[in-house]
């Protein structure tokens, strides 16, 4: 048996599995999440501005028909991606997804300190006893924190500042 010396495989305190992996569950989503959306945003930025100059040269000099064809297409899908960009704020979903998987991270950090700093704790009944405290309060600031991800940015346009007020 090739031991390593001084490290032992401590059991794992009933819980701690369940919030690790709903920890690198949320932390997985969110990297998606923040890839999709960074992925969006400059397709977005750059492409509307972009096919809108190439539409405005066609569509300022003299083409053919099978170019005014493409000229009204053209128009057509810009229209459709810079709604996209206005419904679906790729930029702002793209900050909050990275906000979010900073938070995890450190949540999940600090777990990983909490549970080795109470390991050194040498009354075994007080250290399960604050495990347990420990994992109670952390499973309680998760849930919060996914409470609070998963109210996200909303998905409306958020201009209308004032409920409108019939005259």
């Amino acid at each position: 048996m090739s031991a390593q010396k001084g490290t032992t495989k401590r059991p794992e305190p009933k819980g701690y599995r369940e919030i690790s992996d709903r920890v690198k569950y949320h932390i997985g989503t969110t990297k998606s999440q923040s890839r999709l959306y960074h992925w969006l945003s400059l397709s977005l930025q750059w492409g509307i501005p972009l096919l809108s100059a190439v539409l405005t040269a066609f569509a300022s000099g003299r083409v053919g028909s099978d170019l005014e064809r493409m000229t009204f297409w053209m128009g057509g899908v810009i229209t459709i991606l810079t709604v996209a960009n206005s419904t679906i704020h790729p930029s702002t979903r793209f900050e909050f997804a990275k906000k979010y998987a900073n938070k995890f991270w450190d949540f999940q950090i600090d777990l990983i300190l909490d549970m080795d700093k109470l390991a050194q704790e040498d009354d075994e009944v007080e250290k399960n006893e604050k495990i347990n405290r420990l994992l109670q309060r952390k499973n309680k600031e998760l849930c919060s924190l996914i409470e609070e991800f998963n109210q996200g940015p909303s998905p409306t346009p958020t201009a209308v500042t004032e409920p409108h007020r019939p005259r």
